[in-house]
Order: C-alpha cells, then sequence, then structure tokens
C-alpha cells in the first residue's frame, strides 16, 4: 500500500486502557505535517514528525489524534497522540505481509499508514504489535503504544524456533533427514537450521517438506527468499542436538541483505563439547568461530595441569573455523567452551 496523504479514519480496536493514559501530548518538528490516525513518529530530537521522515531510529508510541501541522520552529506546535489498536494497511511487497502466523509478534511501519514483518534491513521502525487480521478489511490489527514494544518486547531482536543446527552442507532438494551433524532424525513440518553450505547464500532456516529417505527444504515465511534478512535476528535451538542442543544462533549480516543473495552469517552463541586430547593436544575443526570470540577449557583428568592450557581459536564463518588446546598431558579429556556473542 502507499503512504497516506491524508488523514485516515484507522478503526480502534477493543476498548480504553485505564492503566495507561490513552493520550500523550507531544512537541511537533517545525513544518512537520502530521495526519489523524496515521503513526505518530518521534524523531531522534524528540519531536514528532511526519511519515515521509520515518526511519529505524523512530520511535512510534501512537497514532495522531487529528491533523498537525508544527510551527516556524520545533515545539511551537503539539500535538496529541493516542494510544491503543488500531487497523493499519497490509504490505504487498515480498517477504512483508503480515499473516495470522505473526499474531504478537513485532511489526515495521513501512510508512505511515502500512505495516510488515520485516524490517528492512534495518531500515524501517518498529511500530506495534500484531493483533492479528480483520477478515472483513483485510486490514492488520496492531496494539501500539499500551502493552507493546516499550513495556513488554523493548525493542529485542526478533527471535524464532527451529528443531535443530546442521553445519555440514546438505541439499536442498534431498536433505537427508537421519544423516546430519547432530543426531536428530527430522519430521515433516520441522525448521532446521542450516550453517555449513556449500554456497554460503543458502545458510539460514528451511522447512522440512514430505520425507521418504531425503526431504525438500523450503524457507519459511518468516525468512522468505528475497526478503531483507532482520539484522540480529535470533534463533533458538530444540535441546535434542547433541552438539547444538539448546544453542541460540544470530545473524550477523549488515543491513540491506537479502534472503537467497547473501550469506545471513548464523553464528552459535556458545559452542561447548569435550574430547580426549592426543599427544597433549586437542584439536577441533567445523566451528563458527567470529574473530572477536572466546575460548576456556578445562582439564578434568587432570584438573592440576588447568593453569597450563592455552586455547587458540582461528576464526570462521560457517564452520570454517577451528580450536586447538594445548599443554596438556597425553591423554586427558578436555571440557571447552567458545563464547561468540
Amino acid at each position: 500500500m502507499t503512504v497516506s496523504t491524508v488523514n485516515v479514519c484507522n478503526n480502534r480496536v477493543g476498548g480504553s486502557d485505564t492503566l495507561t493514559p490513552m493520550i500523550k501530548n507531544v512537541p511537533i518538528y517545525a513544518a512537520a505535517v502530521c495526519l489523524g490516525g496515521t503513526f505518530a513518529g518521534i524523531g531522534s530530537t524528540g519531536y514528532g514528525i511526519a511519515g515521509a521522515s520515518f526511519d529505524a531510529n523512530t520511535r512510534i508510541p501512537g497514532v495522531w489524534s487529528k491533523n498537525y501541522t508544527g510551527g516556524t520552529s520545533s515545539g511551537d506546535v503539539s500535538g496529541d497522540i493516542e494510544r491503543g489498536t488500531f487497523e493499519f494497511d497490509n504490505s504487498v511487497g515480498a517477504g512483508d505481509a503480515v499473516t495470522a502466523a505473526y499474531n504478537e509478534s513485532v511489526l515495521y511501519a513501512v510508512n505511515n499508514n502500512t505495516v510488515s514483518i520485516s524490517s528492512n534491513g534495518g531500515t524501517r521502525p518498529a511500530c506495534g504489535i500484531c493483533e492479528g487480521i480483520n477478515a472483513v478489511n483485510s486490514k492488520v490489527m496492531v496494539r501500539v503504544g499500551v502493552g507493546s514494544l516499550y513495556s513488554q518486547l523493548d525493542y529485542t531482536a526478533p527471535r524464532y524456533i527451529a528443531r535443530g543446527a546442521v553445519t555440514t552442507n546438505h541439499s536442498l532438494s534431498a536433505f537427508t533427514v537421519a544423516t546430519n551433524t547432530d543426531g536428530i532424525t527430522y519430521v515433516a513440518g520441522d525448521i532446521v537450521l542450516l550453517t555449513g553450505q556449500t554456497s554460503a547464500l543458502q545458510n539460514g532456516p528451511y522447512v522440512v517438506g514430505t520425507v521418504a529417505t531425503t526431504a525438500p527444504l523450503t524457507r519459511p515465511s518468516w525468512f522468505a527468499a528475497a526478503a531483507a534478512i532482520q539484522q540480529g535476528l535470533v534463533i533458538e535451538c530444540g535441546g535434542e542436538g547433541t552438539v547444538y542442543g539448546g544453542s541460540e544462533w544470530k545473524a550477523m549480516c549488515g543491513k540491506a541483505q537479502v534472503v537467497d543473495t547473501n550469506d545471513p552469517l548464523f553464528t552459535p552463541r556458545i559452542i561447548k563439547g569435550s574430547a580426549a586430547a592426543s599427544s597433549g593436544t586437542l584439536t577441533v575443526t567445523g566451528l563458527t568461530i567470529r574473530t572477536n570470540a572466546v575460548g576456556l577449557a578445562m582439564d578434568f583428568t587432570t584438573p592440576a595441569n588447568n593453569a597450563a592450557l592455552v586455547v587458540t581459536l582461528t576464526s570462521g564463518a560457517s564452520s570454517a573455523g577451528s580450536m586447538a588446546i594445548t599443554n596438556g598431558t597425553t591423554t586427558d579429556v578436555m571440557k571447552y567452551v567458545i563464547t561468540n556473542w
């Protein structure tokens, strides 16, 4: 949908909230044209701004109660902002459309009257929490200002769930569901996170399709092909995996990166494991390690040897990194923890 150039009547959904004042008065930026019923943006200077000035740092605590135009100087005019749940247009851009699957998820303002599931590579401001889709007019019901981003989510990065992570290359058309790096046998409908694809742009989450011996993999709706990759997106794995059970993976790519065009650079928060040393040295390869990662090792066979252990990390994305522990005794069992972020 296009940006609104006139005031609109976005229906309020539900009653008023007596715990939080429904009206907030804010000063308006010089000459800014703020339209009734559209998202009320607060810019970096603390003044109300017009929709055309929205950026990733804009705060949206409600909608303008009526039309306001800023004065000659910022703050000469002030306007009322209403909080609550209101209806907005749904974006039709690729990977943008809000569906019922996004109930209680963070939404982003495409413009002053349109919402999306995508931050467009971190360029759109978060605007509220999805309350569902109106079946009659297809408008998106958005909770703005009351129990929304500021009190409920505090602008945390979006978090999603995968059953497990796989750190070796796999076919997207014939994923072997029972042979992977973390000991999980996947079934149709599971989400699997691939992080070690030979073609790095294929990394990221997938939905497992109909299973024979193998299964096709397709992108989930929240990580759709050609959509902008949400910066800082976090995927949490379940507890089944032998190596990555209970792990968290964050997209470390920069702004304006696109699904299936750029590597999302999914990196685990913590890597842990144990193995027996060989000749006093333990080397572990195939790890996703960032340049600022920190490693810690413990000698559980001979604890008195811990003071002499040296951990050396070699960075490498998509399972291209490695760790070496030296100064151990010949057959001691080493346990290690690597923290990436």
